[in-house]
């Protein structure tokens, strides 16, 4: 059996310093919050899993696309829904280390027809011969525009699992803030198009991560179905709530403990939600965590007080 390897992207990208990545970081973050405040305005089950390699904020898994696998590395964004490759031809690309995906070498590839739901499920899509053309930004203004199609997508590290006919984007005009290493990006949210949603019932409707520190040595993994389980005295359990966008996995923030001082949860803004249940976001592609300013209000005095 095969043997997958992910090389830590911090091999190649040696050109910034460490402050350099975070500032990077810092500034996708700021982007995306703003981006997700306008937001708000079979049955068999198999396993996956495979590692998560930390890179300036975000979290890198290796992926195989095609019927003649091709090695892709994405992004995994628990705060988006759609998966894509950059594809040949390529108009406007980001230069890219790996081969692109060559969907004419690839039996399986099919591009989907217009009238499709998962075409009907873009915010942007157009028609070119009654197949699905998309276009998908994100809040960092990065962006993919290309066919939305159906692939074979392998998962796995000494096991690997193939799931056909997943429904990806197959980008010829890609942008922003990607860095060389990477081949696209591997939509996690709870819409429509996300890999969760596809695998469904393949996957028991089950997936976890684990995310180690950006500057770890160590890789994080990712893992469905019946190894997504955690369990044990030390696990720690929160519930999601759900609210009117199903890309986000909203949480409820109850309080901040600041040494043996609790800080219960304060904030009017409504650009999230209406509501005190489900009131912060858990995303995997933002490096910082936002509060309301008048929960940090309370919060700074605590923790000048500790210092």
């Amino acid at each position: 059996m095969e043997t997958r390897l992910v090389i830590h992207l911090h091999h190649y990208n040696s050109s910034k310093t460490y402050f350099g990545r975070l500032h990077d970081a810092f500034r996708r973050s700021l982007k995306r919050v703003k981006h997700f405040h306008s937001a708000l305005a079979s049955t068999t089950t198999s396993k996956i899993q495979t590692q998560l390699v930390p890179d300036s904020g975000e979290y890198i898994m290796n992926i195989s696309i095609g019927s003649s696998p091709i090695e892709a590395l994405a992004i995994a964004d628990i705060g988006s829904d759609l998966i894509w490759a950059q594809c040949v031809p390529c108009k406007e690309c980001y230069k890219q280390t790996l081969p692109l995906f060559n969907p004419s070498h690839s039996s399986s590839y099919q591009k989907i027809p217009r009238k499709s739901i998962f075409c009907n499920a873009l915010q942007t899509a157009t028609c070119k011969e009654n197949t699905c053309e998309y276009s998908y930004s994100y809040g960092d203004n990065s962006y993919t525009n290309g066919d939305l199609a159906t692939e074979t997508l392998t998962f796995g590290i000494n096991k690997p699992v193939s799931f056909p006919k997943v429904v990806f984007g197959c980008g010829h005009d890609n942008g922003g803030n990607f860095d060389k290493e990477g081949s696209g990006l591997l939509g996690l949210g709870g819409g429509k198009l996300s890999l969760i949603s596809q695998l469904g019932d393949s996957i028991n409707k089950k997936f976890s991560y684990c995310l180690v520190p950006t500057e770890s040595n160590v890789s994080g993994k990712i893992s469905s179905g019946s190894d997504a389980i955690t369990s044990g005295s030390s696990a720690v359990t929160t519930p999601l709530v759900k609210q009117s966008v199903d890309t986000f996995y909203f949480l409820t923030l109850e309080a901040i403990s600041v040494g043996i001082q609790r800080i219960a949860f304060k904030g009017s803004s409504k650009a999230i939600t209406d509501a005190y249940e489900g009131n912060i976001i858990i995303d995997s592609g933002t490096t910082l965590t936002y509060l309301p300013p008048e929960f940090i209000d309370d919060l700074i005095p605590a923790l000048e007080k500790k210092n």
